[in-house]
């Protein structure tokens, strides 16, 4: 079965999971095959957890075909939802860095409480992602590793602005444009004159 991930909300993961129509394993390589196809152009993740995030999911299809029953799925609300983490959070044996080589190759022994909350709740982790270095912006192009896209609008931040003046000189009798940066994301405001 093709995952549409893209449409994919947790609760239509869990619904196709309770269903039999598709299984966590499944969805998870929908999502790793996403990442690796893209990933080169977006420079979202520092370190991806694949091999870890298999074998999870191929424990929680067992659980599902032998013994079904034995999931609470009002406890387990997060049951096989592939994610990702902010490579600020420890996760136990995982390279956390910040995204500062200062920390390199620091492994936490032990999970943060939001991580270790996850997992009590079914999540499959497949990897850490890119930040500003310490979390200290929002845009991810201060990382000490590389500097992240948007997987929407794959071209720098200087295209990006340039691109916004262009359309504000051509649409300028017409409409006031304000971009402003938001999380990352470059947000614009499309207001009539």
């Amino acid at each position: 079965m093709a995952i549409d991930y893209k449409a994919s909300t947790i609760n239509d993961l869990t619904q196709l999971y309770r269903s039999g129509e598709a299984t966590p394993s499944q969805v998870l390589e929908a999502y790793i095959k996403r990442i690796e196809r893209d990933e080169a152009r977006v420079g979202a993740f520092i370190t991806t957890t694949f091999d870890e995030a298999r074998e999870i999911a191929h424990r929680l299809d067992k659980r599902l075909a032998d013994a079904p029953e034995t999931i609470d799925w009002d406890k387990e609300t997060l049951f096989g939802v592939p994610v990702a983490l902010k490579d600020n959070m420890c996760t136990q044996g995982v390279k956390t860095t910040c995204a500062s080589k200062i920390l390199g190759d620091f492994r936490p022994p032990y999970d943060g409480t939001a991580p270790g909350r996850l997992r009590a709740h079914g999540a499959v982790f497949v990897g850490k992602t890119n930040l500003d270095e310490f979390a200290m912006g929002s845009s991810c192009e201060n990382s000490a590793f590389m500097r992240t896209t948007n997987p929407h609008f794959l071209t720098s931040m200087s295209l990006r602005w340039a691109h916004l003046v262009k359309i504000r000189l051509s649409c300028a009798p017409l409409i006031r444009i304000m971009p402003t940066m938001y999380q990352g994301a470059l947000l614009v405001v499309v207001l009539p004159v």
